[in-house]
């Protein structure tokens, strides 16, 4: 995984494109200019030109009310913008897309965050500036839904309202600040599923040692829509992210790569198939195996938000500005680096639509490389779906493919620590593949 040489810009000059037009403005209320949350959909949308491009999801930190917004990721276009029948807009610090779960087994929802706390995170935990912390989750609108014109309003018998606390004994803080949240694609690793979701609290450098990853089982989240559940104690699943304050998260819709953020850098992380969150997660900051500073320029200032495409081939992010800006869109490319290789490995993974993935056995030795065959990569099976439950099992053999992969050896050293990761080499290289990341 590296930066491309032709796309990267945006790290340095910024390959951008505004986000909404100088004129007119958002009719239905403040102008997105403050954005603090963003997902990539799958949905496209026409380019006046000729072509498609891609619809993006965004949501304003604050002062814009309870609504969110689609725009071109291209174009920089407002597309339409919605409004919430939720409680509350203290705080909304970031927006991600995941699998529905039981709720809408086959769809895909929109989560926001309204978790946001500063008060929390200046006061070392100990008091809150909000009532309560929330999470929405609903079904992601199709924007070329004639019947929802703009500023549609979604009504609260539509979302899973979710109260969050920190009252779990594996919080070190009785209140926490959070602005970065994904959601699980595909469940891999004990205990999981797809929907499952996962945030990360914020903390300044002094209180650092308080960050956790905590965890909201798609289990223990409504199974329909239009209720508002109890509220639920999150368990932290990590504690190994400390020394960072994060503003943003996300999960490529393979499962396969994770994307962590700070005030300086972004940072990108390999997770094998079969391999918990937290295990991809276990070594911090340092276990990135690949990371850049953010991009710089006017109205760069402050990235709180970064999404992958849907092929996992690009990392967008947008930063906050002042209300009287356009935020830029920035892209950096993901291709392959072809300096770097991983050792032969021999693995079967096995994963299923409906439920955790089944622990891999050990693996065995790496054996010399041959070179790959054309057929090799086009043949392999891809991660599990999200689609409807289905009772089939796929088993992801990859047997000696050399695949580039970057921090091959740390990567590799560290899967010797964990069953689940010693499926990386193969396993890795079995989902990206499928998604054409790696040709």
């Amino acid at each position: 995984l590296s930066e491309s040489a032709e796309q990267e810009n945006c790290r340095s000059q910024g390959t951008t494109v505004l986000l909404g037009p100088i004129a007119p403005a958002d009719p239905n209320g403040p102008n997105f200019n403050e954005i603090s949350g963003l997902g990539v959909s799958a949905q496209t949308r026409a380019l006046a030109g000729g072509g498609t491009e891609s619809v993006i999801w965004v949501v304003n930190d604050s002062g814009s009310g309870k609504r969110f917004a689609a725009f071109g990721a291209q174009s920089g276009v407002r597309i339409k913008s919605y409004r919430l029948g939720v409680p509350s807009s203290d705080d909304y610090e970031d927006l991600s897309l995941g699998p529905c779960g039981s709720a809408a087994p086959s769809a895909t929802c929109v989560f926001i965050a309204d978790l946001g706390d500063n008060t929390a995170r200046g006061s070392s935990g100990a008091q809150t500036g909000r009532g309560t912390s929330y999470i929405y989750k609903f079904r992601e609108p199709d924007v070329s839904d004639s019947s929802q014109a703009d500023n549609y309003f979604i009504p609260a018998s539509d979302i899973s309202i979710l109260p969050v606390n920190y009252n779990d004994p594996s919080s070190p803080t009785q209140f926490s600040d959070c602005e970065s949240l994904f959601v699980d694609h595909v469940g891999w690793g004990a205990d999981g599923a797809p929907g499952d979701i996962y945030f990360l609290t914020k903390w300044n450098s002094a209180q650092s040692a308080n960050t956790r990853l905590f965890k909201y089982p798609a289990a223990s989240q409504p199974s329909s829509f239009g209720t508002t559940a109890a509220s639920y104690s999150a368990k932290a699943v990590s504690s190994a992210l400390t020394g960072r304050t994060w503003t943003r998260a996300d999960m490529a819709v393979s499962g396969t790569l994770l994307v962590l953020g700070d005030y300086s850098s972004v940072y990108i992380f390999l997770r094998c198939p079969g391999t918990s969150v937290a295990d991809a997660l276990a070594l911090g900051a340092s276990g990135a195996c690949q990371s850049w500073s953010n991009p710089s320029g006017t109205d760069r200032t402050q990235f709180e938000t970064a999404a992958f495409n849907q092929n996992s081939s690009s990392l967008i992010q947008i930063s906050e500005c002042s209300s009287s800006c356009q935020p830029p869109i920035c892209t950096t490319g993901l291709t392959r680096d072809t300096s770097k290789s991983c050792p032969a490995t021999t693995a079967a993974v096995s994963t299923t639509t409906s439920g955790p993935t089944t622990s891999p056995g050990p693996t065995t030795s790496p054996g010399p490389t041959p070179s790959p065959g054309p057929s090799t990569t086009s043949t392999s099976p891809g991660p599990t779906t999200t689609g409807p439950t289905s009772a089939a099992t796929t088993t992801a053999n990859a047997s000696l493919i050399n695949v580039a992969m970057p921090n091959t050896t740390e990567f590799l050293a560290v899967s010797a620590a964990s069953a689940l990761r010693q499926t990386c080499a193969a396993g890795l290289m079995t989902a990206l593949v499928s998604l054409s990341l790696w040709s």
